[in-house]
């Protein structure tokens, strides 16, 4: 876990204590992870992790007798997420539409 204190606060005021979900806790803790160089490249100053979220589809268990192969898991669409100048998140973003075939944006 993390304990997190506000920096003018005294006494015990101000401060919080998080627990990582991997050990029973709530919370989703880990490092801060950066854009690469080939998508900060894309990016304007100072944007925040941008994503691809891929919509996919599995027929994997439809049928528990038969072992999962290739092709069960199908993406049906995906989009590049690309944060905007100063945004927290890339919920603050432009979309751009990434082909599943090809991977072209």
């Amino acid at each position: 876990g993390i304990v997190v204190k506000h920096r003018n606060e005294e006494g015990g005021l101000g401060i919080f204590f998080y627990k990582n979900a991997t050990a029973g806790g709530d919370w989703i803790i880990q490092e801060r992870i950066c854009n690469s160089d080939w998508v900060a490249k894309h990016l304007p100053p100072n944007a925040p992790l941008s994503t691809f979220r891929v919509i996919t589809q599995s027929r994997a268990s439809i049928d528990f007798s038969n072992k999962p192969k290739d092709g069960d898991v199908t993406a049906l669409s995906c989009v590049f997420r690309a944060g905007r100048e100063g945004a927290s998140t890339d919920h603050d973003s432009i979309l751009f539409d990434v082909d599943v075939n090809t991977g072209v944006i």
